[in-house]
């Protein structure tokens, strides 16, 4: 399931970054060719009700705490 818009991978670092300090990783400059759209969730929303209960920052906080919870991956 999607939350229907591009996350930029500095967006998804900076989250990380944010919810573990310390976490460093060497992101290249520039796009990445392999760059994919969105996944349209229009259908998904008429059709069920879906609405995605996280953004991409309290997805990875919540993930975070889940594992250090001492829940395996």
């Amino acid at each position: 399931v999607s939350s229907g818009k591009v996350i930029p991978n500095r967006e998804l670092v900076k989250a990380i970054q944010e919810a573990v300090p310390g976490f460093k990783v060497d992101l290249p400059p520039g796009r990445s060719p392999m760059s994919l759209p969105a996944l349209d969730t229009e259908r998904l929303r008429a059709d069920t009700g879906f609405s995605p209960a996280f953004d991409i920052r309290s997805a990875i906080i919540d993930y975070v705490q889940w594992l250090r919870a001492g829940n395996s991956k």
